[in-house]
């Protein structure tokens, strides 16, 4: 697993944009931007299926979800999840209210460090974490509450082995999970991971269901998914709505929204920390447009165009997965002049197009300029950390909400120093997420 993104890189340049990988059944890797957008994105539902693969059958006995649901029901499912998001206020004052009043809260954690090194994953952790249940469950845990923290520590023991290419031997030959002590899957801690996450949100399920009011409107994704459950069995429906994929469905909001972001911001101290040019430009910035005393909000991204595209070189180096997850096409397709028959899986590897140097000379090196003219942000659509097509993630704009309402938050406050002399090297964990290795900072009030 270690550097496959790189490997991929090294595929391109030798095969082209778009080349066949065995792992173990050929698998077409999709390399670059604009075959990207004219396979993925154009022709989506043609790339929108999951495959079946053993690990999910040994996670939750099935494509259940929203990540990995079965490649009839992910419309619906979608579809539903966009709405209720939406009606839960993801992008409404609801929602911006919360991640304000849990800024507020990590500043004054943080202010109580009085500049002594920590390490800053568990602040982050806590305060994003704390997005996602009051979506999900419809309440925030105080601080003190280490559940957040624990359940963060079980998805770890999930992530650590789920996505390495090694775990699709077992889609060829199941009984290799037997040979654990052999080719190191990690099934043992993958599960006793994944099987303590069902049964915590198991548990929510349950409590919800003996408390709901159905005569009330729903506050948060648990109840709204219980609404449509009643609905639909007192229509006699019998479908893909079920106990089994709302608890699946939770899961994966929750795994796909706690610890992406958290590593996201933590690319973000780690590149601030290394390059204290651009930790001033924030400041001034923000100290020439917002101040150093009201909230932050969404529409300072206006008037912080400097922090803004500093945000999107960390989506663009800061990538989460070394490997995309894996798709299946719907129908024989012609990809790139290559004829795939339906059901071949495919890669769309935008890493690739994240790291190429005749997009972005210096790749590896943070240069916020790459995306300002004439001092104004410019989005680029190449930058694609959030997947593309049909499967791109349900909750991207909640998490670029999230990202910089934090980021600018705490930069407004507080300013950010190593350990030590020198900042801490820039290297990652080796894991299913590309997360930078554990690093302390010192946390200096800005006001002192």
């Amino acid at each position: 697993m270690v550097d496959i993104d790189k490997r991929f890189m090294e595929f391109k340049r030798q095969y082209g944009d778009v080349f066949t990988l065995w792992l173990p059944y050929p698998t077409v890797v999709i390399s670059e931007h604009e075959a990207l957008k004219r396979t993925i994105v154009r022709d989506g539902e043609l790339y929108a299926g999951r495959p079946d693969v053993y690990v999910m059958q040994l996670l939750v006995q099935g494509n259940y979800g929203l990540m990995f649901e079965e490649n009839g029901w992910y419309r619906s499912q979608r579809r539903f999840t966009i709405q209720t998001l939406k009606n839960l206020g993801v992008g409404k004052s609801i929602i911006k209210d919360t991640i304000t009043m849990l800024s507020h809260r990590t500043v004054d954690l943080l202010r109580e460090t009085k500049g002594e090194p920590i390490e800053l994953k568990p602040f982050l952790t806590n305060a994003v974490g704390n997005v996602i249940n009051q979506l999900a469950f419809g309440f925030v845990r105080p601080h003190e509450d280490e559940e957040i923290i624990r359940f963060q520590f079980l998805l770890n023991e999930v992530f650590e082995h789920f996505n390495e290419p090694k775990m699709l031997l077992l889609d060829v030959c199941p009984f290799l999970r037997h040979f654990d002590w052999l080719f190191g899957f990690g099934i043992d801690t993958t599960m006793h991971g994944n099987d303590a996450i069902l049964e915590f949100i198991q548990k929510q399920f349950d409590k919800h269901k003996k408390v709901i009011n159905y005569h009330e409107e729903p506050t948060n994704y648990l109840d709204a998914y219980l609404h449509e459950l009643q609905r639909r069995e007192k229509e006699g429906l019998q479908d893909e709505f079920t106990e089994k994929q709302c608890v699946v469905a939770l899961y994966d909001l929750y795994s796909a929204g706690l610890e992406t972001i958290v590593i996201t911001l933590r690319f973000c101290f780690l590149y601030i920390l290394s390059c204290p040019h651009i930790q001033q430009k924030i400041h001034e910035e923000i100290d020439h447009t917002v101040g150093g005393e009201r909230d932050i909000t969404m529409d300072d991204q206006k008037v912080l165009p400097y922090t803004c595209a500093f945000l999107q070189e960390i989506y663009r180096v800061g990538y989460v997965l070394y490997i995309n997850f894996l798709r299946i096409t719907m129908e024989d397709v012609n990809c790139e002049g290559y004829k795939l028959r339906k059901g071949t899986r495919v890669i769309p590897q935008y890493q690739c197009v994240h790291m190429d140097s005749s997009l972005y000379p210096r790749p590896e090196l943070v240069i916020p300029e790459r995306h300002l003219k004439n001092g104004q942000f410019v989005k680029d659509d190449r930058i694609t950390g959030f997947s593309l097509g049909k499967r791109a993630c349900l909750g991207e704009n909640l998490a670029r909400m999230e990202v910089f309402m934090f980021i600018a938050s705490l930069m407004q406050k507080f300013r950010f120093e190593p350990e030590g002399v020198y900042p801490p090297e820039i290297k990652n964990q080796t894991s299913t997420l590309r997360a930078p290795l554990p690093y302390r900072i010192r946390v200096i009030d800005r006001n002192l």
